[in-house]
């Protein structure tokens, strides 16, 4: 036929090609191409299928492939590593055999639910057992790929998650329990209780509040340690002697509480509160001293009145208080009209202590005079509670009751911190503030606290107040009490710098005394001195002999509780330095007190 073309070939010899002879050419290149094409692309599949498995058999997590039947078909090698079975010892069994019974209905489900639904990804949470009998936790991922020709069957994708498991249960525990005698601890106490008053059946139960009686004596005669052992034994004993289903729980120090539930009447809980004082009554071997301890116990029985878990609990604490007043081993069962002074004062109590977290108390500052030029030298830091529905409520409605209830110590730590960061922020604005003192009340409960000298250098370094400004007064009948932890917090205070004023001065002795011993700073008079200076000739006298003294000794004296022109005349006529009191200047806020400081507009009267 026609040429239409030459080809070229290896050799140098030139081929001529016809019509007929190009198409079919032409016809087998396209051929060709596509055999090279198709044999790439299973190329680059074995390739990537040779990946895959590789990839598979070095992964870290199990993977397994099921059938629809939840049969195993395939198994990564991991599951050796993981579970201690060898890679095909499970293939073509159930995949469910093994996971935890408790678990196996909701890993089930979850299976199904995929299964139905090939879009969605199933997570579950489940023991599987391990070869060497041992449960362990997993974290298992599956997909649906019954419907992918490539694979056919349903991934599941397993880590072992036991580490993390047993750490948050630690955790959990931790949160939950008491660290000295395992027992729950308050917030485990008030869930449980929370449940049984929500489920409220015919007899929701009792709660029993008890405490250990003279076990402060045993800390301070034995030691802590043996304390705390007698702490473990008791609770030991108790949680012997409960019913099962009940709780017993250790709310701190020698508290314990037990909700005892579906309790019938106030009759029955009496009996159980006298079975667990005659277990706690047999006498306790620690080392070689042998203790006979005492209990008392209060009953609160659960009631419309009493619907919530604080009440309850509060209602149980007002029974042990009665109970306590009444002797050792006292048993007292909450009487809503008879206890109805008792619980309000415990509702105050909670208040308080939600007045610390929420921030409702509130600084007040009052002046100290120079009697001779009516110059401020120094504040008095004054707390009030801002009461949500009682208003600015005065210390005298509830210093007593933090003093009774120990929250005198973090309540006074707070009156130092701010206190010290209000002088500090008075003295950026105007640096003449720096010569001023400020002096701080501190309850003898606090200079008991073995954290009183830590804390207060503490403060001291956070705020950067200088200790030489800062002045704590300790009333004299604080000193009449005083312990020897009194005496070394004392002793640290002055170490670090801190002045120490004594309250109160001339009602007692026992100011004389630690005027001998320690290098105290002002002497605040007996504000009832103070008050019978104008008509008591003997009053008079005293501070007469309070100043020489003073004076003698390089020390100033204030005279507190100035209501009247005649008191201040006669305190400046005996030669007092400074003074305090309504007659000089009220109490103020931070804000109200501010522009007298700043003015320095001396004050007579």
């Amino acid at each position: 036929g026609q040429v239409v073309g030459t080809l070229n070939v290896e050799s140098r010899d030139t081929v001529r090609v016809t019509e007929a002879d190009f198409r079919m050419m032409v016809a087998l290149s396209e051929h060709v191409d596509v055999a090279i094409e198709r044999a790439r692309l299973y190329t680059e599949a074995r390739r990537s299928e040779s990946r895959f498995r590789a990839l598979v058999r070095n992964a870290s997590d199990v993977i397994t492939i099921l059938d629809a039947d939840d049969t195993i078909r395939y198994q990564s090698p991991a599951i050796e590593r993981v579970f201690g079975y060898a890679e095909d010892e499970l293939v073509g069994r159930n995949a469910f055999e093994l996971v935890h019974p408790e678990d196996r209905p909701s890993v089930t489900a979850a299976f199904a639910a995929t299964l139905d639904n090939p879009t969605l990804t199933s997570t579950a949470e489940f023991r599987f057992r391990h070869k060497d009998g041992s449960w362990r936790w997993l974290e298992s991922t599956g997909t649906n790929l019954l419907a992918d020709p490539a694979v056919g069957g349903f991934v599941v994708n397993t880590r072992d998650i036991t580490e993390r498991k047993e750490i948050a249960a630690q955790l959990w525990h931790q949160a939950h329990h008491d660290a000295l005698t395992g027992l729950p601890n308050r917030v485990l106490f008030l869930q449980r209780l929370e449940q049984a008053l929500a489920w409220r059946g015919p007899d929701p139960g009792a709660v029993l509040s008890l405490d250990l009686d003279g076990f402060k004596t045993v800390n301070d005669s034995l030691g802590h340690e043996s304390g705390d052992r007698l702490l473990v034994a008791a609770a030991e004993r108790l949680a012997a002697s409960i019913r099962a289903g009940d709780m017993l729980a250790r709310f701190g120090g020698d508290e314990f509480t037990v909700l005892l539930e579906r309790m019938t009447d106030a009759g029955e809980a009496t009996r159980m509160a006298e079975r667990l004082l005659e277990v706690l009554a047999a006498p306790f071997t620690l080392n070689e001293h042998t203790l006979v301890v005492t209990a008392s116990i209060g009953i609160a029985l659960s009631a419309p009145e009493l619907s919530s878990p604080t009440d309850l609990l509060r209602a149980a604490d007002v029974a042990l208080y009665r109970a306590k007043a009444s002797g050792q081993c006292g048993i007292a069962v909450f009487d809503a009209r008879r206890d109805a002074a008792g619980l309000a004062r415990l509702r105050r109590e909670t208040e308080l202590r939600q007045a610390l977290a929420r921030d409702e108390l509130r600084l007040h500052y009052q002046p100290e005079i120079d009697l001779a030029t009516g110059r401020i030298v120094g504040v008095e830091a004054l707390v009030r509670w801002q009461h949500p529905h009682l208003g600015l409520v005065e210390p005298a409605t509830f210093i007593p009751l933090a003093e009774d209830t120990g929250l005198i110590v973090p309540l006074g730590l707070w009156v130092l911190e701010h206190a010290c960061r209000q002088m500090m922020a008075w003295t950026a604005e105007d640096p003449t503030a720096a010569r001023l003192d400020l002096s701080v009340n501190v309850s003898p409960l606090q200079m008991r606290d073995p954290e009183m000298v830590v804390q207060v250098a503490r403060i001291l370094d956070a705020t950067g107040f200088p200790p030489q400004r800062l002045v704590l007064e300790i009333t004299e009948q604080g000193l009449v009490d005083a312990t020897e932890a009194t005496d070394r917090a004392v002793e640290a205070l002055v170490g670090l710098g801190v002045r120490l004023a004594i309250d109160d001065f001339g009602a007692y002795q026992a100011g004389l005394g630690y005027l001998r011993r320690w290098p105290m700073g002002p002497l605040k008079l007996d504000r009832m001195l103070v008050g019978e200076l104008e008509h008591n000739a003997r009053s008079r006298a005293i501070v007469a002999a309070v100043v020489t003294l003073a004076a003698t000794l390089g020390m100033t004296v204030i005279g507190e509780g100035i209501e009247t022109a005649g008191q201040l005349a006669t305190l400046r006529e005996l030669g007092c330095n400074w003074g305090q009191g309504f007659a000089l200047a009220v109490p103020q806020s931070a804000e109200e007190l501010r522009p007298l400081l700043l003015r320095q507009t001396p004050i007579r009267s």
